[in-house]
């Protein structure tokens, strides 16, 4: 358990070092947008909101986010 502690507090420290904002996935983007997460998958495959896929995962990076949201304002 331990190096599991360490190794966690590794992966943070590198992210930190990176200045890279943690990528979300679809249910965290569907709840700071306040909607469904299908709702998130449909904007995704309309082409509205951008998506950084690895491997079969797909993220979404908080800068994408937020320009979906600031396109969105009328």
């Amino acid at each position: 358990m331990i190096a599991r502690i360490s190794e966690s507090r590794r992966c943070e420290d590198v992210r930190a070092e990176s200045g890279l904002a943690p990528l979300l996935d679809k249910r965290a983007a569907a709840k700071i947008l306040g909607v469904h997460r299908r709702t998130v998958e449909n904007l995704i495959a309309r082409g509205l909101l951008r998506v950084t896929r690895i491997g079969s995962l797909v993220r979404i990076e908080q800068q994408d986010l937020a320009a979906f949201i600031a396109a969105s304002k009328v």
